[in-house]
């Protein structure tokens, strides 16, 4: 899923509905490791807040009862 905040709200309300959602799934945060380096590449890490004031971010969901069930 990406998230485009500041186009329909903030990234305050945007955490506080992760937040939420993370009840029933693991959350990770896309991010591009080494992005100036031909090595570069989009990496998930662990959601804990969206980690910018501006613009968007790609948040994988991962439902934990199917995750329990090995899917």
């Amino acid at each position: 899923m990406e998230i485009h905040y500041g186009l329909g709200g903030t990234r305050d309300q945007w955490n506080a509905w992760l937040k939420k959602l993370s009840d029933t799934h693991e959350l990770r945060i896309g991010q591009i490791i080494d992005r100036k380096q031909p090595t570069a590449r989009f990496e998930f890490i662990p959601y804990s807040e969206i980690p910018f004031e501006k613009g968007f971010v790609t948040i994988e969901l991962i439902n934990r009862e199917w995750k329990a069930r090995g899917y």
